[in-house]
């Protein structure tokens, strides 16, 4: 039995899958990466999720403090609110393709 949080990645790729979107479309839509939405629809964060990644004598992330680590281990899942920032955005991009209309303040 999947989690809650799996089942969540399950549904976001059947809604895509049924929206006929592609990875790549969603990308240009939403502003999310390719790789993003991979890892949502995996149910897992990426081991680089994070601040950026700039430390090369140290390589560590940029602004993080030392002897802490930076990566994350995969298989991690998405938090509550990364969850509901997605869903929102993709609430959105379903509002634009079905009015033919794109958001404008």
């Amino acid at each position: 039995m999947p989690t809650k949080l799996q089942s969540e990645a399950v549904r976001a790729r059947a809604w895509r899958v049924s929206m006929g979107l592609s990875p790549e479309e969603l990308s240009r839509l939403t502003g999310y990466t390719v790789i993003a939405i991979y890892w949502f629809e995996r149910g897992e964060q990426s081991p680089r999720t994070g601040k950026a990644y700039g430390g090369k004598k140290t390589g560590r992330p940029v602004g993080r403090p030392a002897g802490t680590k930076g990566v994350k281990k995969v298989g991690q899942p998405h938090s509550a609110t990364a969850w509901q920032r997605y869903k929102m955005t993709c609430a959105g991009v379903q509002l634009q393709l079905e009015n033919s209309k794109r958001f404008d303040w």
